[in-house]
């Protein structure tokens, strides 16, 4: 499990301000960073939460070999491991 950053994750929707934890190893390279995948989850979900970015980040790690895990779960893994 190495190479994972814990980051905050903020952003408003219907005037409230939504912020959470995710432990992620996207790259810091346009199309494929994190904030570009927040940016694209914002408009395809309505569930505004750690898990669901996870899992849709999660839902294109076939082509990309980035994961997403809430800290809850990334403490779980590493647990294991």
């Amino acid at each position: 499990m190495e190479n994972y950053i814990n980051s905050t994750v903020s952003f408003d929707v219907n005037n409230k301000t939504v912020s959470f934890n995710i432990v992620h190893n996207l790259p810091e390279i346009f199309g494929m960073s994190l904030q570009n995948a927040v940016d694209n989850w914002i408009f395809r979900t309505e569930q505004y939460t750690a898990e669901s970015l996870c899992d849709y980040i999660n839902s294109k790690s076939h082509m990309t070999n980035n994961y997403a895990y809430t800290e809850k779960q990334y403490q779980e893994l590493i647990k294991d491991h």
